[in-house]
């Protein structure tokens, strides 16, 4: 039997007052955490900005997105995707969960989201075009 998978993707703003360290704090673990929740995708940073993209068992992932919308290091968020899905789009990608903060992550993201464009069709390729305006 197939787990259930569902995939949230938001973006927010970071506050005013962020700093690196606040930024870091964020980074800080959220790879092995997720990981071990069997949660995969991407967290992307930049001008002050959020961009994630979680997928992952319905009853550790939103949980989790509950705790990130109550977060005070960021606000204005914005949902894009909340919904069930059938597949994983960052199964594959990197370790299952990366952080994109340099130009060199966003251009292998780039790239990955060209190659499930190319290769993949239905609800994956369908997040991926959502995704894809977030960074480029």
């Amino acid at each position: 039997m197939k787990t259930s998978i569902h995939t949230v993707c938001y973006v927010s703003t970071a506050i005013s007052t962020i700093t690196n360290d606040n930024v870091n704090e964020v980074f800080d673990g959220i790879v092995e955490k997720n990981l071990s929740l069997g949660i995969t995708g991407v967290l992307l940073f930049s001008h002050e900005n959020f961009m994630q993209v979680m997928e992952g068992p319905p009853h550790n992932l939103l949980p989790l997105y509950e705790t990130i919308k109550r977060d005070q290091r960021h606000h204005h968020i914005i949902e894009i995707l909340n919904q069930s899905t059938s597949e994983r789009m960052f199964e594959n990608y990197q370790t299952g969960f990366s952080i994109v903060d340099n130009s060199d992550q966003i251009f292998s993201l780039q790239k990955y989201l060209r190659f499930i464009e190319d290769n993949f069709d239905g609800a994956v390729k369908k997040r991926a075009e959502v995704v894809r305006p977030f960074i480029y």
